[in-house]
């Protein structure tokens, strides 16, 4: 084998390594950041829509109104940092939400935290 030859084949071995080395670490890279891109996205316990003030006058009225998979229930205020004004927004507003039954009253809640969708 002439030195021109080997030192093809010395090349070649050296370009594959290259080249199997350079795709492992464009796939790594990819990796990270696709498994990086979730981080910031928020989970909720439900979705829901607050339609309304309740205007009635009842023990179980008042209040706003939400529905949660069907269901209507009535809360006294929003998260300070939530970002809704209940006083200007359009009804009804879609809504991603963290909340805990209000065990005091009948179907009230209490809304951890939320945002609009």
């Amino acid at each position: 084998m002439s030195n021109d030859k080997l030192t093809m084949k010395i090349l070649e071995a050296i370009i594959k390594k290259v080249n199997r080395n350079l795709v492992g670490s464009v796939c790594l890279i990819i990796f990270f950041l696709c498994s990086c891109a979730n981080d910031n996205v928020q989970q909720f316990k439900s979705e829901g829509s607050i339609i309304g003030q309740d205007f009635r006058k009842c023990v179980c009225c008042g209040g706003w109104e939400i529905v949660i998979d069907g269901t209507t229930y009535h809360f006294d205020k929003l998260p300070s940092n939530s970002g809704i004004n209940l006083d200007t927004e359009k009804f009804p507003i879609n809504v991603k939400l963290d909340w805990t039954i209000d065990t005091t009253s009948c179907k009230w809640i209490v809304i951890s935290k939320i945002i609009k969708e």
